[in-house]
């Protein structure tokens, strides 16, 4: 008597394993079991899922997260990104044009947090040195506004004001 037997399994690993069970109640040595026909099929997920009910765009059980990049939602099935950013073909959010990395806050802006500037090789926003409350390098020479009272802004350096010396630190005692 021949059995017919269908499943589906959401997947996300690259292998598949698959284990035949007999319901034979005899020793082996007068049974047999013969197994005429196994037809596999494999729907991969598309690329923006994780995880998968079928392989089209809005049957999402999971998305990828890609710290430090933002994370996609899961809304209605589908990997929907943050505002700002757009999914790759990897399922992965990545920021869009004039767009920059905050990995803080993990999302997009188009201007960096005080104390960071946007490196535009990157699309991240980068810390300033130490000195700086803004700048536009990571360099002790790039500085555009100082962090402290005790340093005044000379040629894109925050040097110690007169009167107090530098310690490599934010102030100057």
């Amino acid at each position: 008597m021949a059995s017919v037997y269908s499943a589906y399994f959401a997947h996300s690993a690259s292998t598949l394993s698959i284990r035949v069970r007999s319901g034979l109640d005899s020793s082996l040595e007068d049974e047999a079991l013969y197994v005429g026909k196994i037809e596999i099929y494999i729907d991969k997920c598309h690329s923006n899922c994780k995880t998968c009910s079928d392989s089209t765009s809005s049957t999402c059980t999971a998305c990828f997260s890609s710290a430090p990049q933002p994370d996609a939602a899961l809304v209605s099935g589908s990997c929907v990104c943050p505002t700002n950013s757009a999914i790759n073909s990897n399922g992965i959010c990545i920021c869009n044009a004039n767009f920059y990395l905050d990995e803080v806050a993990r999302s997009c802006v188009s201007t960096c947090p005080t104390h960071y500037f946007a490196n535009t090789g990157t699309g991240k926003c980068q810390v300033c040195d130490v000195t700086c409350v803004e700048c536009s390098g990571s360099s002790s020479s790039q500085c555009t506004s100082c962090n402290t009272p005790s340093r005044a802004l000379s040629g894109g350096q925050c040097l110690c004001q007169p009167g107090y010396y530098n310690t490599g630190l934010q102030a100057c005692p």
